[in-house]
Order: C-alpha cells, then sequence, then structure tokens
C-alpha cells in the first residue's frame, strides 16, 4: 500500500504550505515558482500520470479523479464506498487500481465508463500494482498485511489471477520490467529489516537482490537497476528519524548502493532517465521535501520544501508531482533546470511564502 498505509497519521485535508524557490527568468530576471496545488481530497493513496492528465485515489472519499496536468477541473472517474481505492496506474487508455475491503482488482477507460472487475478472492491487495502490455501484477496478502506475502498477476482483460511467489513476510512494494516482477517487502516487523527481491513475470524462483534493509517501501527500475527507498526503522510511523536511505542494486545482484542518506521517512519513488525523485515525510509537521537526485549519487536537490507529510511522487518530461496531505502538486522541473544553469549570474534565495496567506482560507 501506498500513501494511505505508509503514513496512517496523515491529518487528510490539512493544507499544504511550501517555500518558494528562486529561479532565473529566460530574461535573465529572477522568477518565484513554488509548488502549484492541482487538487485535494480526503486521504489520497495513489498518485499516476499519463501524457495530459494526473489521476490519483481517494481511499477514505471511496473516490478515484483525475485532473489536467496545468490544472484545471477535476473529473470523478469513479465514486461509491465498493471502490475503495488505493494503488493506481494509468496505460492503454485505462486506469487500473486495487480495492482494499473488496479484495478486488478493477479498472475503468480514462474518458470514464462502467468499471471493469479483474481479479477478486480472498487475497486482499495490499501495496503496490504495476503493468505491462499483457498483464496487471500486484502485491496481496491473506490477512490485510501480515502473515503471507504473495505477488500475483492476471490478464489485462480479466481472468483466473496467478500466483508467482508466496512466503511468509509483509508486501510493500512492486515494480515490473520485460522480463521480471521487482518487489519490497519486510520480514521482521520489529526490527523493519526487509529485502529486494525479483522473480520472474512467469512465475519461478524468487532470488533477493539486497537484504537487512531498514522498511524497504517504494520500488523502480530502469534498464540496468533496482531503486528503492528505505523508509527507516519506524517504518511510517510518524515522526520519522533521520535514518532512511535511497538506494539502488544492479537487476543482477550486487552490493547495494547508497544513492542518499540520513533521509527522513522517503517512501514514494520515481525515476528518468537520468535523476531519481522521492518524497521525505520530514520530522514535524511542515518540514517534508521533494528532492531529486543523479542515478550516479552525489550531491541531492530540493524540488519543494516545507510540504506536509508528503508521499507519492511521479515525474514526467517536465513536471515532478506528488501528495502531501490531501493534495495534489506539481512544479516545473524546466525551471529548476534554467535555475542551475543561472546560479553563477544569481546567488541562492529562499523567501518562504505561508500558503495560508495566499490561499485565504
Amino acid at each position: 500500500m501506498r500513501a494511505f498505509g505508509i503514513w496512517s497519521q496523515f491529518r487528510f485535508g490539512a493544507p499544504a504550505w511550501s517555500a518558494a524557490l528562486l529561479v532565473g527568468w529566460c530574461n535573465d530576471e529572477p522568477k518565484v515558482v513554488e509548488p502549484t496545488e492541482l487538487a485535494q481530497g480526503q486521504g489520497i493513496a495513489g498518485l499516476a500520470v499519463d501524457a495530459s492528465d494526473v489521476y490519483w485515489t481517494d481511499f477514505p472519499a471511496g473516490m478515484m479523479s483525475k485532473v489536467p496536468k496545468g490544472g484545471g477541473t477535476a473529473t470523478t472517474l469513479v465514486s461509491g464506498p465498493a471502490s475503495d481505492p488505493l494503488d493506481i496506474v494509468v496505460r492503454d487508455a485505462h486506469v487500473y487500481w486495487l480495492g482494499a475491503n473488496t479484495a478486488t482488482l478493477m479498472k475503468v477507460p480514462t474518458g470514464g465508463g462502467t468499471p471493469v472487475t479483474l481479479a477478486s478472492g480472498s487475497v486482499i491487495p495490499w501495496g503496490g500494482l504495476a503493468l505491462d502490455d499483457t498483464h496487471v501484477y500486484w502485491m496481496a496478502s491473506n490477512e490485510g498485511g501480515v502473515g503471507i506475502a504473495s505477488v500475483m498477476r492476471v490478464v489485462k482483460a480479466g481472468g483466473s489471477s496467478q500466483t508467482l511467489h508466496t512466503e511468509s513476510c509483509y508486501p510493500r512494494e512492486i515494480a515490473v520490467d520485460e522480463s521480471s516482477v521487482y518487489f519490497t517487502v519486510v520480514d521482521d516487523p520489529v526490527t523493519k529489516r526487509g529485502r529486494v527481491m525479483t522473480v520472474p513475470k512467469g512465475g519461478g524462483t524468487a532470488v533477493t537482490l539486497a537484504s537487512a534493509q531498514t522498511c524497504p517501501s517504494g520500488i523502480a527500475v530502469d534498464g540496468a537497476d533496482v531503486y528503492w527507498t528505505n523508509t527507516g526503522a519506524l517504518c511510517g510511523m510518524a515522526p520519522p528519524g533521520s535514518d532512511g536511505a535511497v538506494m539502488k542494486v544492479g537487476k543482477g545482484g550486487g552490493a547495494p548502493i547508497v544513492l542518499a542518506s540520513g533521509q527522513q521517512g522517503p517512501t514514494g519513488l520515481a525515476v528518468d532517465d537520468a535523476f531519481v525523485y522521492w518524497a521525505n515525510a520530514g520530522s514535524t509537521e511542515r518540514t517534508g521535501t521533494v528532492i531529486k537526485a543523479s542515478k550516479n549519487g552525489g550531491s541531492t536537490t530540493v524540488l519543494a520544501s516545507g510540504q506536509r507529510y508528503p508521499t507519492e511522487v511521479a515525474v514526467d518530461e517536465s513536471n515532478a508531482f506528488w501528495v502531501a496531505s490531501g493534495r495534489i502538486l506539481t512544479i516545473s522541473l524546466t525551471d529548476r533546470r534554467r535555475m542551475t544553469a543561472l546560479r553563477h549570474r544569481h546567488a541562492p534565495i529562499a523567501r518562504q511564502m505561508p500558503s495560508e496567506g495566499r490561499r485565504g482560507r
């Protein structure tokens, strides 16, 4: 499970606050760029983007909605207690989501329509959702996150689900590439020690890529490597410590590499061609951050600070999107690049602009 499961102590619907960032305008004049709020909800659990829209699930409200990436009017695609949506992915003009209480996997066209149940049963969806050209993959548990974790899949048209791997542990998140499924689990609920694992898409022997990780959570893959967040020993219980980390390991295994250490409750994770992006919950109410770093490690860049318990992160070629206490926010990555290019002409400046004064609510 993503935002709703990991940070269960959210104050849903509370205001998100951010620190404005000074960047360079194309004519070398300073320009303030700060996160833009796209939508609000009671308790946003999942986040996804396609070419034109941002999609999210609101678990307490029993809704799944979308809004244009540039802002505008939100559209409700699914509503009602039976939807109980958690994780969400978008592909091929359809939105797929996991229903927690109903133990279902469902889909609906991105333009709206009648939801279709792809899989249902006693195995409870618990975390992570991924797609390829033919199948939907997810993590499940026999007892709502306790006891037995399973890696599941079903064809995109729906039918009988297939169990790819099952063992005694706590399921977290999932990702796929052309041949394999990658997932994170927690083995010990006391120490929060866990593993990053992989199993062939068609089933077979699961392999541990990294062990002795501290509450491994969000996961993503590229052509060569697997990336994940270690949330830390508190494992989602607020406030987190500073023992979180962002990690990577080769798909064939080897020694895990620390890309960023000393992080405060990192959860959601996304990658593009050059960077890895993640959200830190922060140690107190408005100290969360959205951060990026090179896939090769090195210094980190703060994209947004002063966030209230940010969790899920998504990126496209121009923008980053994230969830912060019941709000969907976005910031331009293009303007951030512009700021880097002009640093030699403008000294770094931060101006704190509390959103309470701007929003008037």
